[in-house]
């Protein structure tokens, strides 16, 4: 979909410099055939959605003790609120309509992935000071 599809999205700043990046195909190196050559996307700065903390966010001590407490679950309880919210996501009308208009949808399930846990390595700092 184009952006001036979309009401209230109109570029003000027409000097801005165009970001391009590649397309994500979910292909692996080893399954794309050797001569193709990636899709490039344009990108509005202007346009894209900010990530991240704003600094009125950042500074006020009540928010991030409230985001600090959404972020710091154990990983069952992590999966549990995860799969809530992908549930809720997928369940409320507004969502649905704007990722039926971006023909994306969303999986209910995490993915597994195995990992390892690395064994704790000591820094050493000025003063022979060690830190874990």
């Amino acid at each position: 979909m184009m952006y001036g599809a979309q009401p209230d999205m109109d570029v003000k700043n027409l000097t801005q410099p165009i970001l391009e990046c590649f397309r994500a195909t979910g292909e692996t190196p080893a399954k794309k055939s050797k001569g193709e050559k990636p899709e490039t996307v344009s990108i509005v700065p202007e346009l894209a959605l900010l990530t991240g903390l704003t600094d009125d966010l950042r500074t006020n001590f009540s928010n991030m003790n409230k985001i600090l407490d959404s972020v710091r679950k154990k990983p069952g309880k992590r999966d549990e609120v995860c799969g809530l919210f992908a549930l809720g996501l997928s369940n409320h009308p507004k969502a649905k309509e704007k990722m039926a208009a971006w023909a994306m949808t969303m999986d209910a399930n995490l993915l597994d992935l195995e990992g390892r846990e690395l064994p704790t390595v000591h820094l050493a700092q000025a003063g022979n000071k060690t830190v874990r």
